[in-house]
């Protein structure tokens, strides 16, 4: 993210699906009725354990499993970060506005990625 880049806060995104512990899909409501349905996220600034490939671990699993229960289905407001190199960078606001990331890192479920 570019130093003048200053997160965006949407409102009424829905989690339609939870790709692994950090990695989502989201409907986003733009306003006015238009929605951007099905748009892929990658939460900003953690990194979980890896649910495929040679990576692949059992806690990537537990984090994918914790992370869909917690908000897949749900309604949050979503921080975007802008674009990365493969999907948008986002966080998702818990309530009480906690940032996801923090709390998998404060759960054990990611390390913090800068």
């Amino acid at each position: 993210m570019s130093k003048k880049s200053k997160p965006f806060i949407f409102s009424k995104c829905v989690i339609t699906r939870v790709i692994d512990g950090d990695t989502f899909v989201a409907d986003v409501d733009l306003g006015f009725g238009v929605w951007v349905r099905k748009q892929k996220f990658r939460l900003y600034g953690v990194d979980t354990p890896e649910i495929r490939g040679k990576k692949k671990t059992k806690k990537g699993l537990e984090a994918k499993t914790y992370v869909k229960e917690l908000i897949e289905g749900k309604e949050f407001l979503i921080k975007s970060y802008g674009r990365g190199k493969y999907r948008w960078l986002a966080d998702v606001l818990l309530p009480g506005e906690r940032p996801l990331s923090l709390h998998l890192i404060s759960m054990g479920y990611g390390k913090e990625m800068r």
